[in-house]
């Protein structure tokens, strides 16, 4: 996941040339819009290539029902926390906004299609076929 570091864009915060007067008159940052765009659409590719590639070990490994569903979970939080801690250095605010958050149940749920796809599929090729 090295790659994701550098497509991150770290300075998400206005220049104090490009903020208004009266928002430079403010302490707080504002957010580009288009860094932060371009910083879920990150985050939203490294979910599915996380899900794609968890399926294909669930597959492989021939993991089924509950267990299968556990994998993608322990997958999901493990990528999580490494985009918080390592990626992000902890502050995840500075690269997502509220509305985007790093830590959502819709884009859990979202990638959980493409898991089930994928692992249904390696595990039919491997262990059916």
């Amino acid at each position: 996941m090295r790659f994701m570091s550098s497509a991150l864009h770290r300075g998400c915060f206005g220049s104090s040339a490009s903020r208004s007067a009266t928002a430079s008159k403010s302490k707080e940052h504002e957010l580009l819009p288009e860094k932060v765009v371009k910083n879920a659409q990150m985050i939203n590719k490294v979910r599915v290539f996380v899900a794609m590639t968890a399926g294909m070990v669930a597959g492989v490994l021939g993991l089924t029902g509950f267990i299968g569903f556990v994998a993608f979970f322990v997958m999901s939080l493990v990528t999580t926390i490494y985009m918080h801690f390592v990626i992000m250095n902890g502050n995840a605010m500075r690269y997502v906004t509220e509305d985007q958050p790093l830590y959502s149940f819709g884009a859990l749920i979202g990638n959980m299609t493409t898991y089930i796809v994928v692992w249904t599929l390696v595990y039919d090729f491997i262990h059916v076929f």
